[in-house]
């Protein structure tokens, strides 16, 4: 389903997410493919990292839609709220807004550009999710975050702890992260350590 170019502003997704609204017409007026199309809220559970950055981040507070549906699936009636329904995990979330008419979710964007044309990546007031606009800093997109990796105290030298950290400064590995889908921490590296 194409939003078009801006795609949604943060004001609409969190509009959305508390269940203002009920069909795609509604949130995108004049796109008459779409405008009878029930909106279909695909979410992670509770304990979801996915989950609880996007609230953060996009929603500023919780998913304030129940949980309606156990398949998410919209019902044949016409139905006062939204559906929404919460799965396990982020590729389930994406194999389920792939599958469902009118279905939207969040996930990382290396999970959802595997899935290719497929699925639709939706902008957030035009920023999308690449390095330029999600930058560890004050980027345009939003809906980010920071992976750290932690030990206790330095790591012994010549322990398999202290050669991964040494592997996470090398050039290899900045491409494979970048590989998964990931952006490596080359915009403040301190964060790398």
């Amino acid at each position: 389903m194409d939003l078009g170019p801006r795609g949604l502003s943060p004001r609409q997704v969190r509009d959305i997410y508390a269940g203002g609204y009920r069909r795609w017409g509604e949130v995108v007026p004049g796109r008459e493919e779409i405008a009878d199309l029930p909106i279909v809220l695909v979410s992670r559970g509770d304990e979801s990292g996915t989950r609880q950055i996007f609230q953060e981040r996009v929603l500023k507070g919780w998913e304030r839609a129940p949980s309606t549906s156990l398949d998410c699936r919209p019902p044949a009636t016409t139905v006062d709220g939204v559906t929404r329904c919460e799965l396990g995990s982020t590729r389930a979330v994406l194999d389920r807004v792939d599958e469902q008419p009118g279905a939207i979710g969040y996930s990382e964007v290396g999970l959802a550009k595997e899935r290719g044309a497929r699925l639709r990546t939706v902008p957030l007031d035009g920023g999308w999710p690449n390095e330029a606009q999600i930058d560890l800093g004050a980027g345009r997109y939003p809906y980010k975050d920071i992976e750290y990796a932690y030990t206790f105290g330095r790591a012994p030298a010549g322990s398999l702890a202290a050669g991964f950290l040494a592997y996470l400064d090398e050039a290899t590995s900045q491409k494979t992260i970048r590989d998964k889908g990931h952006l490596p921490c080359l915009r403040e590296p301190e964060q790398c350590r």
